[in-house]
């Protein structure tokens, strides 16, 4: 009896899965390769964004210096109004319009 209790228990430790192994097979270095590919392209994804964001933020910045003084007074004026309204924060301008706001507050 305990004979056959060993044999039994010898093939369930031979089937059973070590710790160093991954959905039946051996990890290798391909996994690992794979793993860190997939870091590479989040963080190369993160980076386009912040790119373009910069880009855009650049762009609204040189639109922002090449209007005229009364230009800008109407476009702070409708600032003004969107804030109102609870509709600012999607103005081309905000940047713009809330560092004047700003201006005087502590920390400025």
């Amino acid at each position: 009896m305990f004979d056959l209790i060993n044999t039994v228990m010898g093939w369930l430790r031979k089937t059973t899965r070590s710790a160093q192994t991954r959905l039946g097979e051996a990890p290798d270095d391909h996994v690992h390769a794979f793993w860190d590919h997939l870091d590479e392209l989040e963080w190369a994804e993160g980076r386009a964004e912040h790119l373009a964001e910069e880009a855009a933020r650049a762009a609204r910045e040189q639109a922002w210096a090449k209007l005229a003084d009364e230009e800008r007074d109407a476009i702070i004026v409708w600032c003004d109004d969107l804030n109102a309204q609870g509709r600012l924060v999607d103005h081309p301008f905000y940047d713009q319009w809330l560092a004047l706001r700003m201006t005087g507050y502590v920390g400025d």
